[in-house]
């Protein structure tokens, strides 16, 4: 992380969450009255213009020339994840796609870590990244995900975060380095230690086999990313993963 973001008084934070998570819904800048109007805010669209310039100022969001409405900085994605509740959820649905595909696991593991990236992109909609236990290479999944995610705006994006995919071992040590932290890891734009994901988002859970560090799962996407969905997914992943990893092993 580059810097704890600073503490927000109990409105600002509020106005911040509001901003964060209309974006990431629609991908439109955001207005003061589309602020306003949100239950629990009960401030003028006036006052909440006050103080998205007072977070502006502060570095956690930032206004795109053409428009009124403003978007969020790395930091405030940053103070959007730190603040999220623990641990954020997933649909039953999704719970349910997990729990069909482990049951039905094939016995083979470096086809289950395959099929794991593919299945942690469908419930996504993300890249997907797996590492299989103590291995030296990764599967990705959701390559198309990643290629029509409208949020990537710019060609050189998409061209660079190819590339990176394709150069294993600077992913393999990157995805190392955060997974040697406990728990479900986020890295948001210039958090990233490797250039060309500077603009996306990497979402990283490291699993356990026999009680000893074996292996990671990764979301990737953009900044505009779903935190809650990935991170709960990618949770939920590789607590399944670690399990039937072990299972496997008898």
């Amino acid at each position: 992380m580059e810097g704890t973001p600073p503490a927000l008084g109990a409105r600002k934070a509020l106005v911040l969450r509001a901003v964060v998570h209309d974006y990431i819904r629609t991908g439109e800048p955001v207005g003061s009255g589309a602020v306003a109007s949100r239950p629990g805010i009960e401030v003028s669209p006036a006052t909440v213009r006050s103080e998205m310039s007072s977070l502006e100022e502060l570095g956690f969001l930032t206004q795109p020339h053409t428009s009124a409405g403003r978007i969020p900085t790395d930091l405030g994605y940053r103070f959007y994840v730190d603040h999220l509740p623990r641990p954020p959820g997933l649909s039953s649905p999704q719970r349910q796609e997990i729990e069909w595909f482990f049951q039905e696991a094939p016995p083979e593991v470096e086809e289950l870590a395959r099929r794991t990236a593919v299945l942690l992109s469908r419930i996504t909609r993300y890249g997907a990244i797996t590492e299989p236990p103590h291995a030296h290479h990764v599967f990705i999944g959701g390559v198309a995900n990643i290629a029509r995610e409208e949020a990537f705006e710019r060609r050189e994006t998409l061209t660079r975060l190819f590339e990176a995919l394709e150069e294993e071992d600077a992913l393999l040590g990157m995805l190392r380095a955060v997974s040697a932290q406990r728990g479900v890891v986020v890295r948001i734009g210039r958090e990233n230690p490797l250039r060309a994901l500077r603009e996306a988002s990497l979402v990283v859970a490291p699993y356990r086999v026999d009680g000893e560090p074996a292996g990671t799962v990764a979301v990737l996407g953009p900044t505009r990313m779903a935190y809650p969905v990935a991170m709960a997914a990618a949770d939920a992943v590789a607590r399944r993963l670690s399990g039937t990893i072990e299972a496997l092993a008898g």
